[in-house]
């Protein structure tokens, strides 16, 4: 039986997007793939590959440009392929529509939480809905269905930050005590997640 290959696509600013696609592609290897990883600037021919994880951090309630922009330019490849995605932020506001219904979200147990009113929600709070960051990368190629989505708890780290992006965080977190600092990576929901997306990227002949 011939090796399945699986390409692991990140985007991310300071690193931490890096290393959650590291141990994505580490549990896929166990589960008999070689599996490569490529930064979403990268351009890398899809050929050999049955399956792609594209996986960006949320910047400002939204996908990098990077990730969409790999979406974008690879869609016909992506269409014809098994893809799966994965994000990583540090709010999530969980709603009824906590997934688009159409695939299969995963979210991180520790991340989010409820709207104070379920009924009208904050600006702060629409923003940050599953649907609001997921929907730049479904956009990116609506011919694509992809087999799973994962959403995780990301890391903030202040002395990383560009200076711009510092003062926004800080005052974010001044204003509105939203996205504390530290490493909140849920790294088991993050390897289950990985394990859990074996059978449907790589099915068994």
């Amino acid at each position: 039986m011939a090796e399945k290959r699986v390409l692991v696509v990140h985007a991310g600013r300071y690193g931490s997007t890096a290393e959650v696609a590291e141990a994505i592609a580490a549990e896929l290897g166990l589960c008999g793939a070689r599996v490569d990883l490529s930064p979403a600037s990268d351009e890398v021919s899809l050929d050999p590959y049955e399956a792609v994880v594209v996986g960006s951090a949320i910047y400002w309630e939204r996908p990098l440009p990077e990730a969409t922009g790999f979406i974008e330019r690879n869609r016909t490849v992506l269409a014809s392929k098994r893809v799966a995605y994965f994000l990583l932020c540090l709010e999530l506001t969980r709603s009824g529509e906590d997934a688009d219904r159409r695939i299969e979200v995963t979210l991180d147990p520790r991340l989010g939480h409820p709207p104070r009113d379920p009924a009208k929600l904050s600006y702060w709070e629409r923003t940050h809905l599953v649907s609001t960051i997921l929907a730049p990368l479904l956009d990116a190629a609506p011919e694509i269905q992809p087999v799973g989505v994962g959403i995780f708890r990301g890391r903030l780290d202040y002395r990383r930050l560009r200076f711009a992006h510092f003062v926004v965080l800080k005052l974010t977190w001044w204003l509105f005590r939203r996205a504390p600092e530290g490493d909140h990576r849920n790294w088991a929901a993050i390897r289950a997640w990985a394990s859990s997306l074996c059978p449907s990227l790589l099915p068994q002949d």
